[in-house]
């Protein structure tokens, strides 16, 4: 049994990190999912929704790429009214901490030019039980849900998609969907 505070905190950020993962690899990249440069159905009728920034190089792929670098401790912090003061991470994923007991696990992929309807509902499968769609500033569409008893907020727009699982163990009260939703709209913003 776990029961040192620093080691609770690193296996429910290593679980964190494994359910977002889960939930992107879900979207998959599946050439036939993408549907660049084709915006109406195969039989004309309804045009679909794709992702993307128009061509604008600076779009999904660069946040992707660098959204540690991007996305400091204290931007995020910010955003989300938690105390966070250690990031780590990679190319496309982040971890965000405090002593204090919060964390925030954050993954962007670039998924300019392709259904977003598609990448929602991949994104979206990793859930224990139905998603609820929220609002989110800048996004297409948005939804929390709840896996393997940890929060999670998606958003598509801009290019990307952005997925955050967190926890806020500190006992500041803070309602983390609210939280996760301020990240999102920063991580959109940035793309």
């Amino acid at each position: 049994m776990l029961h040192h505070p620093t080691a609770r905190r690193g296996l429910r950020l290593l679980l964190g990190l494994a359910v977002t993962g889960s939930l992107l690899a879900a979207c998959g990249d599946d050439d036939d999912a993408s549907n660049a440069g084709d915006d109406t159905e195969a039989d004309g009728g309804d045009a679909t929704t794709t992702t993307g920034d128009d061509g604008d190089s600076g779009g999904g792929e660069g946040l992707a790429n660098r959204v540690c670098e991007e996305l400091t401790a204290a931007e995020v912090s910010e955003a989300t009214g938690l105390e966070l003061d250690d990031v780590e991470g990679d190319a496309g994923s982040c971890t965000y901490q405090s002593d204090g007991g919060a964390f925030i696990a954050l993954v962007v992929t670039d998924v300019a030019g392709v259904s977003g309807d598609l990448v929602m509902q991949g994104a979206r499968s990793g859930c224990s039980g139905d998603p609820s769609d929220i609002d989110v500033d800048g996004a297409d569409e948005a939804f929390t849900c709840e896996a393997s008893s940890v929060t999670i907020v998606g958003a598509v727009g801009n290019g990307i998609l952005a997925v955050a699982s967190g926890a806020d163990l500190s006992g500041s009260g803070a309602d983390l969907v609210e939280a996760l939703t301020g990240l999102m709209e920063l991580a959109i913003s940035e793309a």
